[in-house]
């Protein structure tokens, strides 16, 4: 179990949890808890610096 915060481009910050650790499969994993909100970043819980943070650039995704 991993604890992320998932930043969405409303604005909106949760903490969520997913069954793996790996930011890549969280990812996917958060953005379909979440169908109706733009995932623009994950951080695993207590990152804080910035290049540490799984973006929306970083995926490729446009906004």
């Amino acid at each position: 179990m991993a604890w992320w915060v998932a930043r969405f481009e409303c604005g909106d910050e949760l903490e969520v949890s997913t069954t793996t650790q790996d930011k890549t499969t969280a990812w996917e994993k958060v953005r379909g808890m979440f169908p109706n909100k733009e995932l623009v970043v994950l951080m695993a819980e207590g990152e804080g610096e910035p290049s540490q943070e799984l973006t929306l650039e970083q995926w490729g995704y446009r906004s």
